[in-house]
């Protein structure tokens, strides 16, 4: 998905060479409101909308036949995470924002938020800057996410949400969620994403080791205050 992406917008390039203009991102079974598009026509013309993308989250269509009862349950719980886990994240990181704390304490506390493959809005000029949609992992999304974090690009969540299919079959759902599992999977592979955007390059064993202290350690604490947020706030 990511070389369409850049493909269409390499397209679109030729016609606007300067990249000052926007762009959004949807599946073809994506459904949305009118509201969404004037959220998204008045916050992008606003004086502070710099360095900044907006993300729409889902909510997961189910089946009426009780037939689908595995199904219900998939898209259930696809959208139990939309709303604990990737709008907590998006509120725990607006938190850490406005707290305004010391960077040392910043970066042991922040949680990354992710981008997702549909429902993004982008400037052009912002995404270029990134490198693009990240074409070396399967899931491109998480790792732009990373990037964005990277170059302090905030993520403002759009305040309604996508109504979106969940797969019709069991076969489908398993494929689906195999190929999701690839974003955690390839996050090792991120930190190189960042150097490649860059134009650098880093030493196998540095990065390895940096890899593992961040994962096991920071990634520790972090996961720890997150927890006590979505507790407690």
């Amino acid at each position: 998905m990511a070389h369409q992406l850049n493909y269409a917008i390499d397209q679109l390039e030729k016609i606007n060479p300067s990249l000052n203009f926007w762009i959004g991102i949807y599946n073809a079974d994506s459904r949305i409101s009118v509201s969404t598009i004037d959220y998204i026509i008045n916050n992008i013309n606003q004086k502070d909308c710099l360095h900044k993308c907006f993300q729409q989250y889902s909510w997961y269509i189910t089946k009426s036949n009780k037939s689908h009862d595995i199904l219900n349950s998939a898209a259930l719980w696809q959208t139990r995470w939309t709303l604990v886990f990737e709008l907590a994240r998006v509120r725990f990181q607006a938190a850490l924002d406005s707290a305004k704390l010391p960077d040392s304490i910043y970066f042991i506390l922040e949680k990354m938020n992710y981008v997702i493959g549909h429902g993004l809005y982008i400037k052009v000029i912002d995404l270029k800057t990134l490198g693009g949609f990240p074409e070396d992992t399967i899931n491109e999304d998480a790792c732009l996410g990373y990037l964005l974090n990277c170059n302090n690009i905030k993520i403002i969540p759009i305040p309604f949400l996508e109504k979106a299919e969940s797969p019709n079959r069991v076969s489908i759902y398993i494929k689906q969620q195999t190929t999701w599992f690839n974003g955690p999977w390839y996050a090792f592979q991120y930190w190189k994403c960042k150097m490649k955007a860059q134009g650098k390059t880093m030493c196998g064993i540095y990065y390895w080791l940096l890899n593992y202290f961040c994962m096991r350690y920071i990634g520790c604490l972090r996961q720890f205050s997150y927890c006590l947020y979505v507790q407690y706030a």
